[in-house]
């Protein structure tokens, strides 16, 4: 294994996805949920001054090609971004899992645009502890629930 200093960090290129509202606090990854092409990721949000209130994010991936729920330690490339996008929902442009992937031989999913479907694009969820990595032909459904008192939506 390579020690860190000698791999080659690739160059990565994200903005922040626009959401409804924005999520005050420290976001987490508390859910995620895949069935068949659809993906929906919760995210819970507290702030340091009022802990106990707690609000939710959602998003929902309709065409999602694939997935990959990663600790945030392990995207170390992620953090060093400058400028680094705000928020808690980021498409990554260029350098991330996508163009990692399709330089694989037998990754199909880099030649699915068509007619029905566009390009495939990579997202990334970000949270505290975990973040989720994920290919998908749309941007998701974004919304935002009020606050409420609580550990859990």
């Amino acid at each position: 294994m390579w020690p860190l200093s000698s791999r080659v960090r690739p160059m990565i290129s994200a903005i922040a996805i626009p959401t409804p509202r924005e999520l005050s606090g420290i976001p987490e990854v508390t859910h995620v949920t895949f069935d068949t092409r659809r993906l929906e990721v919760q995210v819970l949000a507290s702030s340091a001054n009022e802990p106990e209130y707690r609000a939710a994010g959602y998003c929902l991936f309709d065409t999602c090609l694939g997935f990959r729920v990663l600790d945030e330690g392990d995207l170390l490339e992620f953090w060093a971004l400058d400028p680094r996008p705000s928020g808690w929902l980021w498409c990554i442009q260029s350098g991330g899992w996508f163009d990692h992937e399709r330089q694989r031989e037998g990754f199909v999913s880099s030649l699915s645009a068509g007619p029905r479907w566009p390009s495939p694009r990579e997202f990334l969820v970000v949270g505290q502890d975990y973040c989720v990595s994920v290919l998908a032909h749309r941007e998701p459904t974004i919304w935002i629930a009020e606050p409420f008192v609580g550990s859990s939506a």
